[in-house]
């Protein structure tokens, strides 16, 4: 039987891990698999022990495919721009959630102040909304960081039609962490709409400045 001491040391280590891997933004799935994937605990046991190395995939996303269209909704606009109309490879580690107001003194923008900013920055579209819901582990850690603290992350490169006529665009929120559906919120965009500081950031494929 392990004693109180080795067990205490055990469990620190334990939580050294599960703060380790939140900081990088590992989910409470993802962690099940690692605990119940005996194979590759083996592999990643290996790689510690310098036997072996990790050869990261980029994912294909193909930004320029036509987007899904929730029931009811219309599509507005959808920027295909950067894409050049084939499937592209992108690197997650430098996609960005950007925070326009951070070049504001205001604590709200409007939908369509909002629409004038996005304009000139690179947003990703809700082909990449998608497939980051399809693909919840691949989510990156900046991303997931913000949702976990009740942010938007705003796919601002389709705009619909929402029921009612008013525009919208679709977000990664919170719940999407775990939920399993497609059913991403949206936010209203129009003149009456806010969008408050350090809440809503918009999904960038690149840094702006290097557009």
């Amino acid at each position: 039987m392990e004693s109180t001491t080795e067990l205490a040391k055990t469990l620190g280590l334990a939580h050294k891990l599960f703060l380790a891997g939140d900081a990088v933004g590992f989910l409470s799935s993802e962690w099940n698999t690692l605990g119940e994937n005996r194979p590759m605990l083996a592999a990643l046991r290996k790689v510690i022990a310098g036997e072996a190395h990790i050869v990261l995939k980029r994912p294909i996303v193909d930004f320029a495919a036509p987007p899904f269209i929730p029931e009811g909704w219309k599509l507005r606009s959808h920027r295909r721009d950067g894409f050049f109309g084939k499937p592209f490879e992108f690197n997650i580690d430098v996609v960005v959630p950007w925070n326009v107001h951070q070049q504001r003194t205001d604590q709200w923008m409007s939908g369509d102040e909002m629409e004038r900013a996005a304009r000139g920055l690179p947003v990703m579209n809700a082909c990449a909304l998608d497939f980051f819901l399809e693909n919840k582990h691949l989510i990156p850690a900046s991303f997931k960081k913000l949702l976990k603290e009740n942010k938007y992350i705003l796919f601002w490169g389709t705009i619909y039609e929402v029921p009612g006529g008013k525009l919208g665009v679709r977000s990664l929120s919170k719940k999407d962490l775990t939920d399993e559906t497609r059913e991403a919120a949206y936010h209203v965009v129009n003149d009456h709409a806010n969008f408050y500081t350090d809440t809503h950031y918009l999904a960038l494929y690149r840094e702006p400045a290097e557009v």
